[in-house]
Parts: structure tokens; C-alpha cells; sequence
């Protein structure tokens, strides 16, 4: 995926392949053997339960793919190219958060390595992210009960960047609750409204150096899980 384009956005496409070769497992276990490989893109039907028909549909546009991943000139690329090189990738990405997110609830520990496109929104993508996967994964949850729709759901979000879109689907649902480390001086900015009303939507400044990172993290998160146990 980033091949062509990695040089014109700060958006690593080559991270998730890192990412596979930095898994450390116990020795003797084969990584391959325990890979879950989603075996198609996550389905129109899976995303039209986040996302507006109007806005798939959109996606047909090269125009449209080319403002959400903040590159102009893929605008005249062949919404064909961008469909195989950019969209599909995303899909199967999607799908592999889906899939994370069912075999979670029936006990296994899993993860995705790649996914969380945390600045999707139900009507339109940005910031690099087309699909809601996160959001549409737990809406599949809901629909094929293996998550009611009371059940506490929690999003620790340790991106740089604040999580506006997946925060956006989710406004007014009491039963998910969001736990955001972010850089408040880049993309999207400061949450709005008062930080006390938003005691776990923490802002950090640029630079911050791992220690106080980590010194952060480790007093909130408690904090966060603590209430979410209270709530319930």
C-alpha cells in the first residue's frame, strides 16, 4: 500500500509488516500456525452498519479516496488502482479487526495488527481512514449477539492522534466508554468541551519522552478501568 505513495504522507503503510516481525512469541510456537487470515474483505453489509450508503457509494471516486488520505494528486489515479492498492488492503484490515473482535468474545486473546482507523466517521472518512472497522466490529458483536447492546465496551486509544471519528459514532451510546492519549498540537486538535467532563480524554504535548508517557499511563488507565468496573 505504500509503495507507491509512502513518500507524500506521514501515514506508514509499511507498518503493519513490521509490526508481524516484531511479535514475540514463546519459543517453538509457530507464528504462521496461529495467524487468523481473513479470507475476504469485511462485506458492504458489515460497514453499512457504521457507515451511510451514500458514503460507500462515494468511495467510487477518486476524488473522494484522494481527500481522505490527504494526497491531491491521487485524485487523477484510476479509481480502479486506488480500489486495489489502497481500498481492498483497508478491507481485508477491517475485516481482520472483525474477526479479532469475535474470537475475543468467545475467550482467545487475539490481536490485529493491522486496523484502527480511529478518525472514520459514519458519513465521511479522514485522516488516513476510510473504515470504521472498530465501530462496525462491535456493531457485528451486537447483531449476531455475542455482545448486548448494555454490555460495557471500552476503547484505549494510545494513537498519537485523538480518535474523533470512532468518538463520533459512538456519541450518546453509555454502554461504550473511551480512554484517548493523544497529542493535542497535531491532527484533530484539543477535544473539545471542559476536560472535566472528560477526565480520560488526556491531552499530551508534542515530544513528550517515553517516562512520562508511560508515568501517565500508568496512573490514569487504573483510574479508567476503576470506574468502568463501578458503572456496571
Amino acid at each position: 500500500m505504500s509503495k507507491g505513495i509512502g513518500g507524500f504522507h506521514p501515514f506508514d503503510g509499511k507498518k503493519y509488516s513490521r509490526a508481524w516481525k516484531e511479535i514475540k512469541l514463546p519459543e517453538a510456537t509457530d507464528l504462521e500456525s496461529i495467524w487468523i487470515k481473513p479470507e475476504q474483505p469485511i462485506s458492504d453489509e458489515a460497514l453499512l452498519s457504521v457507515h451511510s450508503s451514500e458514503y460507500i457509494q462515494s468511495l467510487k471516486k477518486s476524488s473522494a479516496i484522494s481527500n481522505i488520505i490527504e494526497i491531491p494528486f491521487t485524485r487523477f489515479i484510476p479509481n480502479s488502482i486506488l480500489q486495489s492498492q489502497l481500498i481492498k488492503p483497508m478491507r481485508y484490515a477491517s475485516e481482520g479487526t472483525r474477526l479479532a473482535t469475535r474470537h475475543a468474545l468467545e475467550g482467545a486473546m487475539v490481536m490485529n495488527v493491522g486496523g484502527g482507523y480511529h478518525h472514520a466517521y459514519a458519513s465521511h472518512g479522514e485522516g488516513f481512514c476510510v473504515f470504521a472497522d472498530a465501530a462496525a466490529a462491535i456493531n457485528d458483536a451486537r447483531s449476531h449477539g455475542l455482545l448486548g447492546v448494555t454490555d460495557k465496551v471500552v476503547m484505549i486509544d494510545l494513537d498519537a492522534h485523538r480518535g474523533n471519528g470512532f468518538e463520533s459514532v459512538f456519541k450518546g451510546d453509555s454502554s461504550v466508554d473511551i480512554f484517548d492519549m493523544y497529542n493535542f498540537q497535531v491532527y484533530p486538535g484539543m477535544h473539545e468541551g471542559d476536560v472535566d467532563d472528560y477526565p480520560f480524554m488526556i491531552p499530551l504535548k508534542n515530544r513528550v519522552n517515553d517516562d512520562v508517557y508511560l508515568s501517565v499511563l500508568k496512573e490514569e488507565l487504573p483510574k479508567f478501568m476503576e470506574a468502568n468496573n463501578k458503572a456496571r
